[in-house]
């Protein structure tokens, strides 16, 4: 939940609140959608993540949009650092 709410903070006021729970809703269900196909049988996979995650590369995809600035870079290092390094983060890989 943490880092959905951080995507709504970075996201949110870019592209408004209606494409964000429209961009949300399209990547966690093609992320099932994926799942599905890549998956063996007997796994199931369900959950936010894959839709948390398309957020985080919207807000990367977003950041290319703007003049060169400390803005652009500002929202790829936090999407990236959320994505993958913050402890909350669906992203972040399993620690054997």
């Amino acid at each position: 939940m943490l880092a959905l709410w951080r995507a709504r903070i970075l996201l949110e006021r870019l592209i408004g609140w209606r494409w964000f729970a429209v961009l949300f809703c399209v990547s966690a269900i093609g992320d099932s959608a994926a799942s599905l196909l890549i998956s063996p049988d007997n796994i199931l996979g369900v959950g936010a993540s894959g839709g948390i995650i398309g957020l985080f590369a919207a807000v990367i995809v977003a950041s290319f949009y703007f003049p060169s600035g400390p803005l652009p870079e500002a929202l790829r290092i936090g999407a990236i650092w959320i994505s993958y390094f913050h402890p909350a983060a669906p992203a972040r890989p399993p620690v054997a």
